[in-house]
């Protein structure tokens, strides 16, 4: 996000679209931040969504598909957590260094419950991350066992096979063995 100031004019710039009221000129400075973080909020819940999908996907398996999806997923959280950290690296600037444009004690706690939403978001996404990886793992769990499935009735038909190869390689040989004629 980048927030530019002209006298009392702001310019939002973020990574995804935010969606404002029709009020937008009453906005603050704290209120744009605070929009900015539930678009990101409603983002997240989005991937939520997604991720229970996958969920109930994989009782009937997962697709090569299905993995680039949870690969799309994975980054854009990627993307949603670098666009949201340094929000929380500016506003914790504004609480140390208190510049006198935007820290005034009536919006101090603002920027408290800023940081504490940032931090919020940064841990469901953590979470989601780690809910990412074990959907890859559990799916890598499946592939193995459908690969382990195959190699066995493959085992099984190569070992029923060679018996009879066995036993007509003997008799293909150019010498006296019992039973030939």
């Amino acid at each position: 996000i980048c927030v530019e100031a002209d006298g009392s004019d702001y310019t939002l710039y973020a990574h995804d679209t935010v969606i404002l009221d029709d009020n937008v000129a009453n906005y603050t400075f704290t209120d744009l931040i605070i929009k900015t973080l539930r678009n990101y909020e409603t983002l997240v819940k989005y991937v939520n969504a997604k991720l229970n999908h996958f969920e109930n996907v994989m009782d009937r398996g997962i697709t090569k598909e299905n993995i680039r999806q949870l690969f799309s997923i994975n980054r854009q959280l990627i993307w949603y957590q670098t666009a949201i950290n340094p929000i929380g690296d500016v506003t914790q600037y504004i609480n140390d260094q208190k510049p006198e444009q935007l820290c005034s004690p009536a919006n101090a706690s603002e920027y408290a419950n800023i940081r504490i939403e940032i931090n919020q978001l940064d841990q469901n996404i953590s979470m989601y991350q780690q809910i990412i990886d074990a959907i890859m793992n559990v799916s890598d769990s499946l592939f193995s066992n459908k690969l382990n499935i195959t190699m066995k009735r493959l085992s099984a038909i190569t070992l029923v096979l060679s018996i009879p190869t066995l036993i007509t390689s003997f008799y293909g040989m150019n010498i006296d063995l019992p039973f030939q004629g």
